[in-house]
């Protein structure tokens, strides 16, 4: 069963009165513009615009190359010149390809990279209220940008990979992340170790890790 069959870009799929959590899955770009995909394993076609429900839904991209999502005003996603604007998802998740967060404002959502080498980028003075899991993959967390020193706390190795920990008054928490890029502009960030074992290796400066075990 099809809920969109409208070859037509602007196509929106409206789920604001639903009190119900739902799962979104896109699975593949439409010719016309939009993504096809399905909502809780009923098939939609072309929709360009999606309005999430009251419930704590969840929203996962494609698993094709080049697919990035905009966290800002509004929040898309992309994969070329297929566009979704979206609304009221609780949580987005990567596909199984390489996906590109843009984090921009004071955004409330929380973000799961999925299983490819994911970047999340924070614009300056960006502020997640949410979770941010890299899960699988070489996940970075891109702060670049930020013209503020930044205050990074490790707390535990992660449960697939890389390190748990959060960027006060930045990020409550992150999860699985391999990969830190401090400001560059800035010359006062700092990182804070778990309270773990651990060994530091200090190199050039730019190629540092931090180990708990195995798991850097």
């Amino acid at each position: 069963e099809n809920i969109i069959t409208s070859t037509n870009a602007g196509n929106t799929l409206d789920l604001s009165t639903s009190p119900s959590a739902h799962t979104i899955t896109l699975t593949t770009t439409h010719l016309s513009g939009g993504f096809d995909g399905s909502v809780d394993g009923v098939n939609f076609i072309n929709a360009s615009v999606m309005i999430g429900g009251t419930g704590n839904d969840t929203l996962t991209g494609t698993n094709l190359a080049g697919s990035i999502w905009t966290i800002g005003a509004p929040f898309l996603y992309t994969v070329g010149t297929n566009i979704l604007t979206f609304s009221a998802i609780e949580t987005a998740i990567g596909g199984s390809n390489n996906d590109i967060f843009n984090i921009s404002g004071s955004r409330t959502i929380n973000l799961n990279g999925g299983l490819g080498n994911d970047q999340f980028v924070f614009a300056n003075s960006a502020m997640l209220n949410g979770t941010m899991d890299g899960q699988g993959g070489n996940d970075t967390l891109d702060l670049q940008v930020y013209a503020n020193g930044l205050g990074v706390t490790l707390t535990a190795a992660g449960s697939t990979d890389g390190m748990n920990g959060l960027v006060t008054a930045v990020l409550p928490a992150f999860s699985n992340v391999d990969i830190l890029l401090g400001s560059t502009s800035a010359t006062n960030d700092t990182l804070t170790g778990a309270n773990f074992d651990a060994t530091w290796h200090l190199y050039d400066g730019i190629n540092n890790q931090y180990a708990i075990g195995v798991q850097t």
